[in-house]
């Protein structure tokens, strides 16, 4: 197994810099895509991704997560994602 080569957080705790990460506000499903485009570029369309510390009990991290792997799915096949990980209900 290789080393991560890259986070990709979609929180609400994100400060905004040029050249950081984005923040996608109200289309989660989309926002998931385009980490999921993003973080296939980051790799060369191939390898392994894990998706971790997301509430799977709200709907906008299933709209995300849902986006994320549609896209996987659909435009990398060679991309794979070896763990999904909840942090579970949110407080």
């Amino acid at each position: 197994a290789g080393a991560i080569k890259a986070a990709i957080e979609l929180g609400v705790d994100f400060e905004m810099k040029p050249g950081g990460p984005a923040r996608v506000i109200h289309d989660n499903e989309s926002g998931g895509a385009m980490a999921a485009r993003w973080a296939a570029e980051m790799q060369l369309g191939e390898g392994e991704v894990a998706i971790v510390g997301v509430d799977l009990e709200r709907a906008d991290a299933r709209a995300r997560v849902s986006g994320f792997l549609g896209v996987l799915k659909a435009e990398f096949p060679m991309m794979r994602v070896i763990r999904t990980a909840s942090v579970g209900p949110s407080k």
